[in-house]
C-alpha cells in the first residue's frame, strides 16, 4: 500500500512542478497527532502523510553539487 501511496504523490508532485507548483510532503505531524482521520473528518481511509502546494513567490538558487571525491571514498 505505501508504494502505491508513494507514486500517486510522484505523479501529483511532477504534475504540480510542471503547473508551477511548488509542493512539500509532511509526515511528521502524524507522529503528533493520533487522530488525523477523525479531525480531516474521513472515513474508510488512512491517511499517510499530507501535502502542501501553491505557487512559490521566489527561486531560490540550486545548492552547489559536491564532487565525487567530496562524497566517496574507497578506503
Amino acid at each position: 500500500m505505501d508504494i502505491t501511496v508513494g507514486l500517486a504523490l510522484k505523479g501529483f508532485i511532477l504534475k504540480g512542478e510542471e503547473l508551477g507548483l511548488g509542493s512539500c510532503i509532511l509526515t511528521a505531524p502524524l507522529v503528533f497527532i493520533s487522530n488525523v482521520e477523525e479531525i480531516l473528518e474521513v472515513e474508510g481511509i488512512r491517511v499517510k502523510c499530507l501535502v502542501t502546494a501553491g505557487f512559490p513567490d521566489e527561486e531560490p538558487r540550486l545548492p552547489e553539487r559536491k564532487s565525487v571525491e567530496e562524497v566517496y571514498s574507497d578506503i
